[in-house]
Order: C-alpha cells, then sequence, then structure tokens
C-alpha cells in the first residue's frame, strides 16, 4: 500500500519481497494457506466485538480469512492503492462495486466496447435491478463530461477486451473527479505491471485474477482495489457517504462493500484459489515483459502476413491508440491481439490449424490461447453490442503466452496456411 517507503524499488523486486519471511508465522518464507471455514475467540466478548467491528479478528472465511487478506495485501501494494477486496472471481469483483455504489433508479455510464460478460452484466441484471446504463464511445472523451454529471458511476476497460481499444485514463479521471463521480476501470489486461491504478488516475480498479495474476490458468478470482484518489465522504450514495464518515474516507468504500456485500452475497475468494495467485503475483513481472515481447513480435509479424486482412495491437504503429497506450504503459501495451481473416470459415479453420494454441475461453495464461468471439463469448448479444465490442464474425482474439516466439511464429504462419489450403479446395 502506500507509504511503505518501497515505491522506488523496481516493481520486480516489490512483487517478489512483498511478504518477508519476518511477517509470517515461524518465518515461512510463502504465506500460509488457512484452510479453516471459522474463527475461534477467547472469550464471548471478544467475538461480539469482531462482528461490531471494534476489534480486529476473523469470524468466517465468507467475510475474510488470513490467507486472502494477504493476497489483498499484496495486490493493493502492487496497484499503489489503500486497499482491496478480494472476489471469487473478475465478474464478482464488478458485482461488488456495482451493488455497493449502485441502487434502484441510479445511472451508470459505461464504454461501449466492453467484454462480453460484463455487457450482458449490465444489460441484464442492471435493468432488472432498475439501473440505467448509458453506453458512451470510450474514445470521445468530452462526451463523459455530459454523461457522468449525476452518475451512478462511470465504468470503463483500460485496455478493451476484444477491440483493444484504450481509454484516456487520466483524462477521464479529471471529468469524473470534477462531476464527483467515480471511475471505475477494469485494468485486467493492463495489470499493475503496465501501469499501477493510482498512476492512470482511476479511482477504482477491478481485475480479474484468474488472468494473468494467477498466470496459470489453475484459479479463478477476482479484485476491487481502491486507489485512495476519491473522497467518499462526498459520494452521493447516502450510505457509502455515511460509511465515510464512521471509518473514514480512506476506508469508507471498503468497508461498506467488505461488510454488506462481500458478506452477505458470498462472493468472496476462495482461501486455496488466493494462495495459488499470492504465488502467481510474485512473477507477474517477468510474465508480462515476456508476454508483451512475444505480442508485440506476433502482432508484427502477423500484420505482414499476406494471408491476414488486419492486425490489432496497441503496440503497432498503425492502431488508432498507439499513442495513447504508449503514454499509458510504455512498452507494456499487454498480451492480447485480434486478427481478421476475411470470413467465419477461414477463421474457425485457423484456429483448428493451430498447434501449440490452446482454443478456449480464458486468457492471461502462460500458455498462447485463441477464440472466435463472435460463436462464444459474443454469440448472445446483439449486432449492435457486437459491433461496439470491434467484434465481427472474422476475427480471432490471441491472447498471447511466454512460449519461444519463432515456435509462435511458425506456429502461426502453418495454421494460416493450412487453412488457406483448405478453404481453396473445398
Amino acid at each position: 500500500m502506500q507509504g511503505d517507503g518501497h515505491e522506488c524499488r523496481g516493481f520486480n523486486t516489490r512483487a517478489a519481497h512483498i511478504l518477508g519471511s519476518d511477517k509470517t508465522p515461524y518465518g515461512a518464507t510463502n504465506a500460509p494457506l488457512y484452510l479453516s471455514s471459522g474463527f475461534s475467540a477467547e472469550s464471548a466478548d471478544e467475538l461480539a466485538e469482531r462482528f461490531a467491528g471494534r476489534r480486529p479478528g476473523y469470524i468466517y472465511s465468507r467475510i475474510s480469512n488470513p490467507g486472502v487478506s494477504t493476497f489483498e495485501q499484496q495486490f493493493a501494494s502492487l496497484e499503489e492503492g489503500r486497499g482491496a477486496i478480494a472476489c471469487s472471481s473478475g465478474m464478482a469483483a464488478i458485482s461488488a462495486v456495482i451493488l455497493t455504489l449502485c441502487r434502484t433508479g441510479d445511472r451508470v455510464v459505461a464504454g461501449s466496447s466492453l467484454f462480453g460478460g460484463t455487457l450482458m452484466l449490465f444489460d441484464f441484471l442492471l435493468q432488472r435491478m432498475g439501473v440505467d446504463v448509458e453506453y458512451i464511445d470510450p474514445s470521445e472523451t468530452q462526451n463523459f463530461a455530459r454523461a457522468a454529471d449525476g452518475a451512478a458511476l462511470c465504468f470503463v476497460e483500460s485496455i478493451g477486451n476484444p477491440k483493444l481499444d484504450v481509454v484516456d485514463v487520466g483524462a477521464l479521471a479529471e471529468i469524473c473527479s470534477t462531476a464527483g463521480t467515480p471511475l471505475v476501470v477494469d485494468s485486467t489486461l493492463a495489470t499493475p505491471y503496465a501501469a499501477p491504478g493510482r498512476r492512470l488516475g482511476a479511482h477504482l480498479t477491478v481485475h480479474s485474477t484468474t488472468k494473468f495474476a494467477a498466470g496459470t490458468g489453475n484459479s479463478v478470482g477476482g479484485l476491487v482495489v481502491d486507489t485512495g484518489l476519491f473522497d467518499w465522504k462526498k459520494c452521493r450514495d447516502p450510505e457509502v457517504s455515511e460509511s465515510a464518515g464512521r471509518f473514514g474516507s480512506e476506508l469508507g468504500f471498503l468497508a461498506l462493500a467488505r461488510r454488506q456485500v462481500t458478506r452477505n452475497t458470498g462472493n468472496g475468494m476462495a482461501p486455496f484459489d488466493a494462495f495459488l495467485q499470492c504465488t502467481g503475483l510474485q512473477t507477474l513481472g517477468l510474465r508480462m515483459e515476456r508476454h508483451c515481447a512475444n505480442a508485440q513480435a506476433l502482432a508484427r509479424f502477423l500484420e505482414r502476413h499476406e494471408l491476414v486482412e488486419s492486425v490489432n495491437y496497441p503496440g503497432l504503429q498503425s492502431s488508432p491508440w498507439h499513442d495513447i497506450a504508449t503514454k499509458q504503459f510504455g512498452e507494456a501495451c499487454g498480451a492480447l491481439l485480434t486478427l481478421r481473416l476475411g470470413s467465419s470459415t477461414r477463421a474457425l479453420r485457423f484456429i483448428d490449424a493451430l498447434d501449440l494454441a490452446i482454443n478456449t475461453a480464458n486468457l492471461g495464461d502462460v500458455r498462447t490461447m485463441v477464440i472466435h468471439p463472435a460463436s462464444t463469448i459474443y454469440r448472445d448479444l446483439s449486432e449492435q453490442s457486437r459491433r461496439s465490442a470491434g467484434v465481427t464474425d472474422d476475427l480471432v482474439r490471441v491472447s498471447v503466452g511466454i512460449e519461444h516466439i519463432d515456435d509462435l511464429i511458425h506456429d502461426f504462419d502453418c495454421a494460416l496456411k493450412n487453412g488457406e489450403t483448405d478453404d481453396t479446395t473445398t
């Protein structure tokens, strides 16, 4: 978290040394795993004090768990934030934010190019809750100045999935701060390695830690991080502002979200998932260096390939978001790229012809993964929603892994040529 005196250290150093052996029982060099559903107290009064929030301590793992707390502290430190709440998935993290900040009659402003799961949450569940959603092209920053006024929150992705558009978070943060509206940024694809949420200017960040934080596809989780840039005493929601008055602005949102949302919906992270993701977080920087370098090299190769119609990757100079991406993230423009192949038939045959790449809905794994978004993640969404998200019938999404780049280029080259051969002989 802020003020730990270690901000001057490099990202990889901080990631590897967040948890010192002097902070664990018996000098253990890894965080212990607490597989306990409940936690005892030495007296009835002590347990009552914990329930009342007047004494620190754990009650029940549905609410909080020492191992989960360790992961929250680790991630919040890398985001340079006040604190975090770990949830059962990335979608659970988004839901926790919505349920804390929104109520019937409220309005949410959202970028129009969102991940399919988030779009379905907003279009279906928020509507059923009586919350209106206004979608705005995130590249049209000036349009947020009108829309943010009076909204419960503004929600965008720092790097869109799968459109790969890059939002000027700093500019949006200024607009939202002026309007008194919290800016919530899904920074799953950027990760704290590319840009900590506080430096971006976000008020809250959400992450699917299933992806790069875990790194090996072995666990599911999500996080909400309060960056410390919003005064919750000024929040429009009366319960949030009251919580800030009781616990202080620095804890107002987190306290209400944990006590009323995480506890009552049961969407907290499981201890074993937290343990696995604590381990993964230690090598996040090393993996992201390789992910981003591989994605850049593969994108450049595909951009020149005669059988590829177009390639989209923020690190390419041909990307309309290249300038803002490099301004915010430097060379770490993420591990996701997309390519268009002219038809859904060619896209599907290309996927089937790949050898190394895995055909799956996940991303952020050390292994390269591909998917055809139109027939999977976005199949139940309207044509307008698909267009806004940049999803076409011939689009293939690629989550670039950490394999040797020569092997990846060879695999993609062969698959493109084999898929083309199959297409022209039928």
